[in-house]
């Protein structure tokens, strides 16, 4: 499992979903369906980001989608793009 900062990441309150590029997780051992935690410095919370499907455009993958579900809370997404 992949733990990740949310100050690498930018967020978008409207949508709920955090967003960053492969190319930045991938020196860190990110691999497209393992499972992601975000970590939030700030407030010394985690939460586990699941990966749920990839995005195409046409034929090719432009990202991926994680998706954290937690009871009585808002889903929030993490989207990382195929740069």
């Amino acid at each position: 499992m992949l733990k990740i900062s949310t100050n690498d990441l930018t967020w978008y309150p409207k949508t709920l979903t955090f967003s960053t590029e492969a190319s930045d997780l991938e020196p860190r051992g990110w691999l497209e369906d393992c499972a992601v935690t975000l970590h939030n410095p700030k407030t010394g919370g985690s939460a586990l980001f699941k990966f749920v499907t990839r995005i195409h455009d046409g034929g090719d993958i432009a990202g991926w989608r994680y998706l954290c579900q937690r009871p009585g809370l808002p889903d929030v997404s993490l989207v990382v793009f195929n740069d």
